[in-house]
């Protein structure tokens, strides 16, 4: 299997373009956005570690990478030494990432051999301002937590046996970890509707909620929509309500529009055209209560997968096979049919539901010839008396029943 990578780095960002080539010829492209300053010679490396761990999660056995920094390529081979700090960080990493292939490779190309790399990097590192919107660029988050989380005790009791001095503490730390596992070096918890629970901490769930509610998803919506779709999208922390429900809070774009912004959205200043594709996006995306499904998992049988899981990969994220991934979708595609049928059936049954749940609540009234009655005012604007005017109007006899 080969790998092309290439960095870019200028004054609006950095990015990494990224090319897998199978044995059969099919090309697999990645365009990735770094949101941190990087020079030139850290983006290459950023591009080759980012290269090596798609690698790694697709489980390829032997991996030939090209590059054409002579720089990273010479200090991977060991013809360079390498001597600045950050430099030295780079290669202990990208050493450790080549060392879980079994066979490993890697050499200089010339750059007029790396343009779709060289294009795919420049795409990712330039502003998205002066992109095409029909440009599909994705931003990649380097989201890590600092200092002592609510993981760490859990963690460190299953990868090293190490409890809290305090027996209560302990004893409830011993309890918890039957609940959770550690799988390469990333905490998970176990889930009883679909597979384990990535863990995250404070920084990382606030960038899951505002990539859900705020971000490229757009959801706007309550906190128990967004704690439902930050679980299917496969995430987990302790305190999902609370800071979903003050994130919320915190958005003006979801309090009360004031008077004098209606025809448009969340303000004066957003005109109600951009925000189509983000209301487009939480409609296909939220679950319908009618049938407990998304509209979009009925059209590609599949849910779709947000940034987030891109730059913090969930086990599902991690262990797909790329090589059976396409017969996969096909096998789903072929299944939809079926899905949709049981969906509209089970649409009719929420329907009847509810309008059984409506009948009984509506009171049946009938009139006779002879009958006096009053008729709303608002219904008929028989008088305008303004709001102090009365709201009913007559009465009226009832001269013939006409019947429902």
């Amino acid at each position: 299997m080969d790998i092309i990578t290439d960095g870019s780095s200028c004054v609006d960002g950095s990015g990494a373009g990224l090319i897998i080539m199978n044995p059969k010829g099919i090309e697999f492209t990645y365009a990735l956005r770094f949101r941190f300053n990087a020079t030139n010679n850290k983006a290459e490396y950023e591009a080759l570690i980012a290269g090596l761990r798609i690698a790694s999660q697709i489980r390829i056995q032997n991996l030939e990478a090209n590059v054409d920094s002579k720089l990273v390529a010479n200090q991977v081979n060991r013809i360079y030494i390498a001597k600045e700090s950050s430099m030295v960080r780079y290669l202990e990493k990208v050493k450790n990432l080549a060392n879980t292939f079994k066979g490993f490779s890697i050499k200089q190309i010339p750059r007029g051999e790396n343009k779709k790399a060289d294009a795919l990097s420049k795409i990712a590192s330039t502003s998205f301002a002066h992109l095409s919107k029909q440009v599909l660029a994705k931003e990649l988050a380097v989201v890590k937590e600092k200092g002592h989380t609510w993981m760490t005790p859990v963690y460190e009791y299953l990868t090293k046996g190490v409890l809290p001095e305090e027996k209560k503490k302990a004893r409830t730390v011993r309890r918890k970890a039957g609940r959770y596992a550690v799988i390469s070096e990333v905490l998970y918890k176990k889930y009883f509707l679909a597979p384990w629970l990535r863990c995250v901490g404070p920084l990382q769930a606030n960038y899951v909620l505002r990539e859900i509610h705020k971000g490229s998803c757009n959801m706007h919506a309550g906190p128990r929509s967004v704690v439902a779709k930050s679980l299917r999208l496969g995430y987990f922390w302790p305190t999902m309500h609370t800071d979903a429900r003050n994130l919320i809070r915190e958005s003006k774009d979801c309090q009360e529009p004031r008077r004098g912004d209606q025809g448009t959205s969340g303000g004066k200043n957003k005109n109600w055209v951009e925000e189509v594709s983000h209301v487009l996006w939480a409609h296909r995306t939220m679950i319908k209560s009618s049938n407990g499904e998304t509209p979009f998992s009925l059209t590609y049988k599949t849910e779709a997968v947000i940034p987030a899981k891109i730059g913090m990969p969930t086990l599902k994220t991690v262990e797909v096979d790329v090589a059976k991934n396409n017969e996969a979708l096909g096998i789903s595609l072929d299944l939809l049919e079926e899905k949709r049928e049981k969906v509209v059936i089970q649409d009719a049954r929420s329907k009847a539901k509810m309008e059984g749940y409506y009948n009984t609540r509506v009171r049946s009234t009938s009139f006779r010839p002879g009958d006096f009655v009053y008729q709303n005012n608002e219904a008929s604007h028989a008088k305008d008396g303004g709001k102090l005017g009365p709201k009913w109007e007559g009465p009226y006899e009832v001269t013939e029943a006409l019947g429902k």
